[in-house]
């Protein structure tokens, strides 16, 4: 069986002090203690495997550091094409099937596996504990340089996923609205059925903070530090820099630069922060270095100041050195202790250089919510990828325990309240449980907090519940009051009162009702409130009526008063008209011996009478009560 020695460099870089070229002549050296070895060709005779396991259980041993990592090469068979990882060993269809018969003679376990059109075959030496997303090796490995936006080597900037993402943390957001398990598995799903460009597709956008639209939310909060950043982006009010953030986002590097030109460079910190993005993009660091330094004489916000230094240290990163990035991520967390970004970059890189140190870092970014899904995807992890998961998974349980805590809290508070309150707020109460509960078993990080903070809240007012409800009965009872007074002193102005009218038996209903209200609100809530708020259900039916009633007595009293004024201004009317006809006339005969003027006939009065009529009915009708 003749195999092929394929050295993955970039996967060697990031682990291993010693240059890939190094590895690869170690691995030949020893490889040639039992094998014929040809440059990368090494010839295994039939029944060598064990040999073969032997050599690279000792290379593990030999370059293992105390990490858990696969070999950096692979054994491939000659010339073939296909997507290989480390630390395997694949073969041809017609190899596996030669080989499958013996390898259950061997004096360990070897399995053949299908992948990618080829064989994998696993034995001991090529194990290694890889944790539910299985397939973190990949992104480090690929034809490209790093993208400057994800990290990852599958694609070119200009192509990269992520870039004309509106919102930064929207996907990686809805990673967080799953459980770790969940999420781990969502991940490695694209691979293991062979859509691997789906899978790298969505893996590019597990960081938030190299892309166009990072900027805009950064530059549009002023956050001071970057725990105060927002998840959102705020309102932008157009201008160079956010059409230049637009153009960038949709790779047009060339307007977007002429954008960003346009603005005060000599003062303009976000510009130039813009400007370093997008040579980055463009792919040359020693310009987008330039324009980063530039940006570090205006920063003055400790989050500015901490990105400088987190987006240098990248840059550096990019070019390959390591040491030098460690720096500047240190000196960003100095500037700002909360910029997570910068722990995460910092551990990646003492991974290769101070792997013991890479835990320590590691261990503040533990509870902290936000950077796991950043955690779980970096590939420099690897070798801690089993050790995180369960973390992550340690600390979902942690924060399950503690709403559920909260949630046995609010259930508590309401248990002796169910017999006070009414149907209504009980269902209420139970619904609002019932959702909290589905979140804390059903949902991601996300959810838990939610559904903590919002059994924490529904706790404090049932706690408070009696009390709050105590005051809104007293405050409703007083209203009541208020009211009985109103409809007694209109009973006691009203002029037709009798003692068989309804709202004298309404009044009368009121005043029990409420005295009823009066003693149950002096009793113990607890076992009163029902019958309290059923109380108050009742009065308020009772105020419903002797409203109409008092209506209905208004409209009797006005029409009353109304009739009498009219009869009374009338009367009087034609009181005078009559005296007017009768004493004119018989003055006129009595002092002159003569007829009266023609004005004083029967006409005349049945007019006159007419328009005493029309202005005693107007008269009336303004009457008011």
């Amino acid at each position: 069986m003749k195999l092929e020695l394929r050295l993955f460099p970039e996967f060697a870089e990031a682990f291993w002090p010693e240059s890939p070229q190094t590895l690869a002549k170690q691995a030949r050296s020893q490889l040639k203690t039992y094998f014929e070895v040809r440059e990368n060709l090494i010839e295994i005779p039939e029944g060598r495997l064990g040999q073969l396991n032997e050599i690279l259980e000792k290379l593990k041993r030999l370059w293992s550091q105390g990490k858990n990592l696969p070999l950096p090469f692979s054994l491939i068979p000659p010339g073939a094409r296909s997507l290989f990882r480390p630390g395997r060993i694949y073969l041809t269809k017609k190899e596996a099937e030669r080989l499958r018969p013996s390898l259950g003679g061997l004096p360990f376990a070897a399995t053949l596996y299908e992948w990618q059109g080829l064989f994998e075959l696993r034995i001991p030496a090529t194990a290694y504990e890889e944790g539910l997303f299985a397939f973190r090796d990949l992104l480090l490995l690929g034809p490209y340089r790093p993208c400057p936006v994800c990290g990852l080597r599958w694609h070119k900037p200009r192509d990269c996923p992520a870039l004309n993402l509106e919102e930064p943390y929207e996907a990686y957001l809805s990673w967080l609205k799953q459980k770790p398990e969940d999420f781990l598995k969502a991940l490695a799903r694209p691979f293991a059925e062979g859509k691997t460009q789906e899978g790298l597709k969505k893996l590019a956008l597990r960081r938030p903070f190299f892309r166009p639209s990072f900027l805009r939310l950064f530059f549009t909060s002023n956050a001071s530090t970057w725990e105060t950043l927002p998840l959102k982006t705020g309102l932008t009010s157009g201008g160079n820099l956010f059409l230049g953030l637009e153009a960038l986002g949709q790779g047009d590097f060339g307007k977007a630069r002429e954008r960003f030109e346009k603005c005060d460079l000599s003062r303009d910190f976000k510009a130039l922060l813009a400007l370093a993005l997008t040579a980055a993009l463009a792919e040359t660091p020693a310009e987008a270095l330039y324009f980063v330094e530039k940006a570090a004489e205006l920063a003055q916000k400790p989050a500015e100041l901490a990105f400088v230094l987190l987006f240098k240290g990248w840059l550096f990163e990019l070019e390959g050195k390591g040491l030098e990035a460690e720096d500047f991520y240190q000196e960003a967390l100095k500037k700002d202790r909360s910029c997570w970004p910068a722990r995460i970059l910092l551990a990646a890189c003492q991974v290769k250089y101070a792997f013991p140190k890479a835990k320590n870092t590691l261990t503040p970014l533990l509870n902290e919510i936000m950077a796991l899904p950043c955690l779980l995807t970096e590939g420099r992890f690897l070798p801690l990828a089993p050790e995180l998961e369960a973390q992550a998974q340690s600390l979902y349980e942690k924060k399950q325990e503690e709403a559920v805590f909260r949630l046995a809290q609010a259930e508590n508070a309401l248990r002796p309240l169910i017999k006070a309150l009414p149907e209504e707020e009980v269902k209420r109460f139970e619904n609002t449980l019932a959702e909290i509960r589905r979140e804390i078993y059903e949902g991601g990080f996300l959810e838990l907090l939610t559904a903590e903070r919002r059994a924490f809240d529904l706790g404090l007012e049932l706690q408070g519940y009696l009390f709050r409800q105590g005051q809104k009965l007293r405050a409703k009872y007083k209203t009541y009051t208020k009211s009985l007074e109103y409809y007694q002193q209109f009973w006691h102005r009203f002029p037709y009162r009798r003692a068989d009218d309804p709202y004298a038996h309404l009044l009368e209903r009121l005043r029990q009702e409420l005295d009823k209200l009066a003693s149950l609100l002096k009793a113990d809530l607890l076992k009163t409130l029902k019958r309290a708020y059923q109380q108050g259900e009742k009065i308020e039916r009772i105020l419903e009526e002797l409203a109409r009633e008092e209506a209905r007595l208004r409209q009797e009293w006005r029409f009353r008063k109304q009739l009498s004024s009219f009869v009374k201004y009338f009367l009087i009317l034609e009181l005078v008209l009559f005296l007017v006809f009768m004493l004119v006339p018989a003055l006129y005969h009595f002092l002159e011996s003569r007829n009266p003027p023609p004005f004083f006939n029967l006409t005349s009065f049945l007019v006159l009478s007419f328009l005493a009529l029309v202005l005693s009915l107007l008269r009336a009708l303004n009457e008011k009560i």
